[in-house]
């Protein structure tokens, strides 16, 4: 079957292409939506424990919900093609996003946030410098959640925590 499905890539390059690109472009168009609705979606609620606490089982509810499930779902009312299919992908990518973004903001040491309001860190620079530099990217990629795989979501925040670590 694997050799079957070469010998159809080698065929029919072109149509291998198209099809390539538009995976391509509709698996990052469902990532980038995806964070930018989690990441801020996540910063907001951190630090109100039960919203937070809610938000968190909520996701957890929504990565069960298996992907053909969520498109079928959606297939009468967008149809089919690229719309339910990105509708679909970036409603499966929302929980581990947001859930991880509220573990990483609400991970940061106290002593280091403690330490930039000693200094005189404003709101708006605790929250940029220290709580999302260290608390999302630090979460995204230490070694015991497999940074240096290669995921997309990972890589800037590893780059990031290992110059930081070194």
């Amino acid at each position: 079957m694997l050799l079957d499905a070469w010998n159809y890539v080698l065929a029919h390059p072109a149509q291998f292409s198209r099809a390539l690109g538009v995976h391509i472009a509709l698996s990052a168009s469902a990532l980038i939506l995806a964070a930018l609705i989690s990441i801020p979606a996540g910063i907001a609620v951190a630090r109100r424990g039960g919203l937070s606490l809610a938000v968190v089982n909520a996701a957890n509810v929504g990565r069960t919900l298996p992907s053909l499930a969520v498109l079928a779902l959606v297939m009468p009312l967008l149809g089919t093609g690229f719309a339910p299919a990105l509708f679909a992908l970036t409603l499966i990518a929302l929980p581990p996003i947001v859930t991880h973004t509220i573990v990483g903001m609400r991970g940061v040491d106290a002593d280091v946030v403690d330490a930039a309001v000693g200094m005189g860190m404003t709101r708006a620079a605790l929250l940029w410098q220290i709580r999302t530099a260290d608390g999302i990217a630090g979460h995204f990629c230490r070694p015991a959640h497999g940074c240096g795989a290669g995921d997309f979501r990972r890589g800037a925040g590893c780059i990031y925590w290992w110059r930081r670590a070194g």
